[in-house]
């Protein structure tokens, strides 16, 4: 059934005036293939270049292209120079370089072999606001487990909008407020020492992308009105709602073309971290080799108006289930036969009965160790 629903999708595009289209490479061919990852909007930090080579099907994953030239012109022919900040990403020199409603754009990528790639011309179109965003306590029955699972879905509501036809991506990030399992109260260097300060590493922070790619139309509404548009789910199987959640959804409003690009790889089930990385066959975007239109390029240069909308949430009522470390009392007999390279030992006590314990892990004490800072982000809000 779900191969039919791909040969429908498929046979609809090529009907369509649209420039995405599918065509199925070799799969021994696949290596090495140029992929382009790249977002201009009217929001300034958002705007990005990520250039990479793709691996084997086997392999999944993307290898970072490194010292390519990277530039962008507008409709005036102005350009705007781009800089590596990492591995394979590339974002404006300019750092106050942002989309203007309105204004077209185009994508040029010189590689360091000499190959030049360009983008279609690509118009940046009107932002329309996002409503509102909210959140519904969810019981979801998972197969094979035995208890369901519980969290939170979150939903999105937009007003109508002049267009009657509008096309949308949301890119969604979070940031969540968590804690490790246990207080330094003493490490272990050879002797018991007090810990100075016992929450030292106790708090932290963390944002990371979700990889889900979300899109939707209103071609097919009597009025261009979304209600309870449903987006990310977030179980309580994790730490995200242990103490303090907050989403961040970027709204893009795109071209009818790029929109079913991005439509597609949603239907694939691709996320944003192994775009292009695992899959047989692709949808072919809208960058191409000047001097080669037979090379395959995989990628997309996505020029959108964009608006961007915050909620927080703190811990729901509803049933937990991430690990919690347990102390460990037994093993502090052998403490001191632990060699000087694995100390400093952290060590939790008993405020009941005063017994000193060891966790399984270090995380059971620093919450970094889980990929979180210690300090929160400048929009946090208490």
């Amino acid at each position: 059934m779900k191969f039919k629903i791909v040969i429908v999708v498929v046979s609809v595009l090529l009907m369509t005036n649209s420039c995405v289209e599918k065509y199925w490479p070799k799969v021994d061919e696949y290596n090495n293939v140029l992929v382009v990852d790249a977002l201009l909007t009217n929001i300034k930090e958002q705007t990005k270049v990520s250039l990479s080579y793709s691996s084997s099907v086997n392999q999944g994953r993307l290898n970072p292209l490194s010292n390519g030239n990277v530039y962008i012109t507008d409709g005036n022919q102005v350009e705007f120079s781009f800089i590596e900040s990492e591995p394979g990403v590339y974002i404006p020199e300019d750092k106050s370089f942002q989309g203007v409603e309105g204004n077209s754009y185009q994508l040029f990528v010189e590689l360091p072999g000499g190959s030049n790639y360009m983008s279609e011309i690509c118009t940046l179109l009107e932002p329309v606001p996002i409503d509102s965003l909210f959140w519904i306590k969810e019981t979801r029955e998972i197969p094979n487990r035995y208890l369901p699972q519980n969290g939170i879905q979150f939903y999105l509501n937009n007003h109508a909008n002049e267009a009657d036809t509008n096309y949308y991506l949301w890119r969604l990030s979070n940031t969540y407020e968590y804690q490790s399992s246990f207080d330094i109260d003493y490490t272990w260097e050879g002797d018991f020492y007090p810990y100075p300060v016992p929450d030292t590493f106790r708090t932290c922070w963390r944002t990371s992308q979700i990889q889900e790619i979300f899109t939707y139309t209103t071609k097919y509404l009597q009025k261009p009105i979304i209600n309870k548009f449903p987006l990310v789910y977030v179980s309580t199987d994790g730490k995200e709602l242990s103490i303090r959640y907050s989403l961040l959804v970027s709204q893009l409003t795109l071209s009818e073309a790029a929109y079913y690009f991005w439509d597609i790889l949603r239907q694939q089930n691709i996320n944003l971290s192994n775009l292009y990385a695992q899959q047989p066959f692709q949808i072919k975007g809208n960058v191409k080799n000047i001097n080669d239109t037979e090379e395959v390029v995989l990628g997309y240069f996505t020029v959108a108006g964009a608006t961007k909308k915050r909620i927080f949430l703190d811990r729901p009522a509803l049933p937990f289930n991430y690990p919690i470390c347990e102390p460990d009392y037994t093993s502090m007999r052998w403490i001191k036969y632990e060699p000087p390279s694995t100390w400093p030992i952290y060590l939790t006590q008993d405020p009941k009965t005063g017994a000193i314990g060891m966790g399984s892990l270090e995380s059971c004490f620093d919450c970094r160790l889980e990929g979180g800072d210690l300090e929160p982000p400048d929009f946090w809000e208490d």
